[in-house]
C-alpha cells in the first residue's frame, strides 16, 4: 500500500498552518466588512435609517479595537446623526480620532477630514473651533501632496467652506465670549 501524498496544509509548520488561517480569516473579515459597508451606505441613501444603523453597526463590531479603519465608525456617526442620536454620533467620531492618532500625516486621504468637521457641528465654543482647525490642518496636510490641479481646487474650497463655518462659530458662540469674557466680574 502506497503511502498518502502529504497536503499543502500538512507540509507547513503548525505556526504557518495557524498564520495562513489567520491571514484568509484577515481577508474574509476584509471583505465582510467591505460588504457591509457598501450595503450600510446604500441603505442611507435611500433614506431606510434602521437598516443603515443595523450594518453599520453590526460593521463596526467586526473591526478589533486597535483598527486605524475609522470609516465604519465615521459611516455609524452619520447615521446616529440623521437618526438624531448627536451624543452617540459624537462618540464614534471621538473615537474614529483616538484610532487615527499617531497616524503620519502623509497617509491622509480626502475624507478623512470629516471626523474633525463632524466634531466640530456637534460642538460648541472653543471646542468647536478646535474641531474646525483640525479639520483645516489635515485638509493643508493632504494639499500639499496632492499634484492634479482638479483635486487641488476641491481640496482649496473645502478649506474655504471650513473657514466660513469657524465665522459662523465667532457671530454666534464666540461673540460674546471674546467680546465680554474680559470685562465680566467674578463675585
Amino acid at each position: 500500500m502506497k503511502p498518502k501524498n502529504k497536503s499543502k496544509s500538512t507540509r507547513l509548520s503548525p505556526a504557518a498552518q495557524k498564520a495562513r488561517k489567520v491571514e484568509k480569516q484577515s481577508s474574509d473579515s476584509a471583505k465582510t466588512i467591505s460588504s457591509l459597508m457598501s450595503r450600510s451606505r446604500a441603505a442611507l441613501e435611500e433614506g431606510d435609517l434602521q437598516t443603515a444603523h443595523d450594518l453599520a453597526f453590526r460593521t463596526c463590531s467586526l473591526l478589533p479595537n486597535d483598527s486605524p479603519n475609522v470609516h465604519p465608525l465615521e459611516l455609524l456617526g452619520e447615521i446616529q446623526i440623521e437618526l438624531g442620536e448627536f451624543e452617540r454620533a459624537r462618540e464614534c467620531f471621538l473615537e474614529a480620532v483616538r484610532r487615527r492618532e499617531g497616524v503620519a500625516a502623509e497617509t491622509f486621504e480626502l475624507g478623512e477630514e470629516g471626523k474633525f468637521l463632524w466634531l466640530g457641528q456637534l460642538s460648541t465654543e472653543e471646542d468647536a473651533e478646535k474641531w474646525y482647525l483640525k479639520g483645516v490642518e489635515m485638509l493643508q496636510h493632504i494639499l500639499e501632496r496632492t499634484r492634479e490641479e482638479e483635486h487641488r481646487r476641491r481640496i482649496r474650497e473645502k478649506v474655504c467652506d471650513v473657514y466660513c463655518s469657524i465665522v459662523e462659530l465667532f457671530l454666534t458662540d464666540l461673540w460674546f465670549y471674546y467680546s465680554f469674557s474680559s470685562q465680566l466680574i467674578v463675585v
